[in-house]
């Protein structure tokens, strides 16, 4: 059971010297790496779950690398010519499940009438700082077979306000879950949640915003009686779609990693 506790690991900085939980880790170089010993003698993790504390490390020298910057503070990065800036597409997409197998959103009519609803450039703007693509597919474009002809729902509140008339919804009350912690496909759960709310309320939905400690979350929210629509996302682990559509999609992830509790069979034999 100890070896659950300790990273170890084959690498050019594999032996380990020091941890300390979600705090630090330090590595010493390998001094008989296959390869040849690193030219880095030692290696350090420092655990530090803010953006923002990240940076103010990098800028005062305390660490040389970081992942995941605030999407605030990369006009500042770009500007500093100390700090070298890479940038790529992500392998990832965010998401607003609804619960499939609750009414009314089992009523693909109502899931697209508040797709309808939602401003999501003004999303990617509030939320993202505008380094982020509006998506379309439950694929992001770096992934072979991303069909870019796909067109979304168009951003028309009217028409959304009367389709959910339509189908008989009105005075609709649900829940929006917005994730207590920062992920590569969501920089600010809590902002985007209430960016959603804002645009539900247009159109005559009260939504309340409700979170929970992180482990908490994943757990409730993956019930496949749960109240309410969450956020979450996905980083691809392999680059080929069905570790999209399978996981996040598939009958199989039913109670699980599919949050929508989507099911549809056509789709399961296809993928």
């Amino acid at each position: 059971m100890r070896s659950t506790k300790i990273p170890v690991g084959t690498g050019p900085t594999s032996y380990l010297l020091a941890i300390k939980t979600n705090a630090v880790i330090r590595y010493q170089a390998h001094p008989d790496y296959w390869a040849g010993k690193a030219e880095l003698d030692n290696l350090v993790f420092a655990i530090t779950p803010d953006a923002s504390v990240r940076y103010q490390k990098m800028k005062a020298g305390e660490c040389h690398v970081m992942p995941y910057p605030n999407p605030a503070d990369l006009e500042a990065m770009k500007a500093d010519k100390d700090i070298n800036l890479m940038q790529q597409e992500g392998l990832n997409v965010g998401y607003l499940a609804y619960n499939t197998k609750v009414a009314p959103f089992d009523n693909v009519k109502v899931r697209r009438a508040l797709n309808a609803a939602m401003n999501k450039d003004a999303i990617i703007s509030a939320v993202f700082q505008g380094a982020g693509k509006v998506a379309k597919n439950p694929i992001p474009p770096t992934i072979w077979s991303y069909n870019d002809s796909v067109e979304d729902d168009v951003f028309d509140p009217e028409a959304a306000k009367a389709a959910l008339e339509a189908e008989g919804v009105t005075d609709l009350k649900m829940k929006v879950w917005a994730m207590p912690v920062q992920r590569p496909y969501n920089p600010n759960a809590r902002r985007m949640a209430e960016v959603i709310q804002s645009d539900f309320a247009n159109v005559g939905v009260e939504v309340e915003i409700v979170s929970y400690e992180w482990g908490e979350y994943l757990k409730r929210s993956s019930d496949e009686d749960r109240d309410g629509a969450v956020l979450m996302g996905w980083t691809g682990d392999n680059g080929d779609p069905d570790n999209f559509m399978g996981v996040l999609l598939g009958c199989d992830g039913v109670g699980g990693s599919n949050r929508a509790q989507w099911c549809y069979e056509p789709f399961q034999d296809f993928s």
